[in-house]
C-alpha cells in the first residue's frame, strides 16, 4: 500500500476532535494505514502550523505541546521528513522560550552543518547555535 500525506486541518482535527463529523471521516481515512510502519507522512510544514494551530486557537500550553510532539513522534503509523531533526526541536521546544518553529529551525540549521543560526529572536536567545543580533 502506498503512503498518504495529509494537510494541517487532518490532523488537528485528528488531534482535537472538535468536528465530529471530520474527525470520523479522518479515522475512516487513516484506518488501512494503522498498522503500516511510516505510512501517513506528516511534513515539517503540517507539524509547524498543527502546533501554531493548537497554541494560538485552541489554549494549548508548552507541557500539551510537547505531548503532542512526542506522541506524534512516537508513533509508528506516521513519517517525517526528518525524525531526528523533529526530536532535537521537541527537545529544545520543551527546555526554553523559544516556539516550535524557531526550535525546528535552529535544528534543522544544525543538522545541516551551520555553525550558528543568526536572528533578532530574543526568544530564542540561549538555544544551542543561536546568534543573537542587536539592531
Amino acid at each position: 500500500m502506498a503512503s498518504i500525506g495529509i494537510d494541517t486541518n487532518v490532523l488537528v482535527r485528528l488531534l482535537t476532535g472538535d468536528d465530529p463529523q471530520q474527525e470520523a471521516a479522518v479515522h475512516r481515512l487513516l484506518a488501512p494505514y494503522d498498522t503500516i510502519a511510516e505510512s501517513v507522512l506528516i511534513n515539517d510544514i503540517v507539524l509547524v502550523e498543527t502546533i501554531w494551530t493548537l497554541k494560538r486557537l485552541y489554549g494549548f500550553d508548552k507541557a500539551a505541546l510537547v505531548e503532542v510532539l512526542e506522541k506524534l513522534l512516537s508513533t509508528i503509523t506516521f513519517e517525517f521528513e526528518r525524525r531526528q531533526w523533529l526530536t532535537v526541536a521537541t527537545g529544545l521546544f520543551a527546555g526554553s522560550g523559544a516556539d516550535f518553529s524557531d526550535c525546528l529551525i535552529v535544528a534543522r540549521n544544525a543538522f545541516m552543518g551551520c555553525e550558528a543560526t543568526a536572528t533578532f529572536d530574543q526568544a530564542m536567545n540561549g538555544l544551542p547555535g543561536v546568534k543573537l543580533l542587536q539592531g
